[in-house]
This record gives C-alpha cells, structure tokens and sequence, in this order.
C-alpha cells in the first residue's frame, strides 16, 4: 500500500502527496463539471431560448402593462372612474 504511509521502505515523500493532492483536484473538477452540465440542461435550457433583445422587449412590456394597471387601478381608487368603466379598460389592457 504504497500511498497509505508506507512504500515498504519508509514513510511516503513528497511526490505521492502531489500525485494524491492532484487526483482529489481533479475529481473535484470532474464532479463540479458534471454538476453545472446537469443544471444547464434541466434550468438553462428554457431561458436559453431568447435572445436578449426579445427578454429586454417582454420585460419592458410587463413593465408598462403593470404600470397601465396601477394607474387604472388608483382612477378606480380615488373615484375618477366607476366600476363598469374600470373593468371595461382592465379587459382592453390584457
């Protein structure tokens, strides 16, 4: 059992220790690669789909929709519009 402390001849040197610090290295990298593939396969896939232009498009489109709600919803709230009215303009914006 060479790399348990003993060769038969002594304690073990310097470059077993290497060789072992190396492997464990290497297997770390191994597990860690194996690791982000799986996640880039099962989560990434669905965001990888679009392009950047059309995730800044759909954000700024959810941003005005929620923001047209919000000030429809304050009309409604302060009392400037009555109900028919308000659900009428609510069923335009969706």
């Amino acid at each position: 059992m060479m790399f348990w402390g003993w060769d038969g001849a002594g304690p073990m040197g310097g470059a077993a220790w290497a060789v072992m610090i190396i492997w464990a290295i290497f297997w770390v990298a191994v597990i860690v690669a194996i690791v982000l593939l799986i996640r880039h396969l099962l989560i990434g896939s669905g965001e990888g789909r679009w392009t950047e232009e059309e995730r800044h498009a759909q954000a700024r489109h959810l941003w005005h929709r929620s923001n047209a709600l919000n000030i429809l919803e304050e009309r409604y709230a302060r009392g400037e519009i009555d109900r028919e009215e308000f659900l009428r303009r609510k069923a335009d914006l969706s």
